[in-house]
């Protein structure tokens, strides 16, 4: 077995994952619509795991808690992140996007 360098590929090619530096000979290019849609949903994922946590910390058990209850609060979550990443956005897709796009090199 030959020891690992830094010029070593630690992925195999044949795995069928291509490194950066060769592109995939299927690969398209992507608009930043897609990017931007792409970006806004895990914002609005964000946004609904912190608005689940908030619920999770309830101070006391309401004795009247069912489990159609769970399921409301669940998707009007979803919709309030996904409404909140739409038209309030906290940046995160912003700066996702932006971390994600190509840069040319020097």
């Amino acid at each position: 077995m030959t020891p690992l360098t830094s010029t070593t590929p630690v992925i195999p090619a044949k795995a069928g994952i291509q490194l950066r530096d060769t592109p995939a000979a299927d690969s398209r290019p992507r608009g930043n619509d897609d990017l931007k849609t792409v970006a806004t949903n895990f914002e609005a994922l964000f946004i609904a795991q912190i608005l689940k946590s908030a619920h999770a910390a309830a101070l006391a058990e309401d004795p009247l808690h069912s489990a159609g209850e769970d399921n409301f609060r669940t998707l009007q979550d979803q919709t309030l992140a996904k409404s909140l990443a739409t038209a309030a956005p906290l940046g995160v897709a912003r700066e996702l996007a932006r971390g994600v796009q190509p840069r040319p090199l020097p």
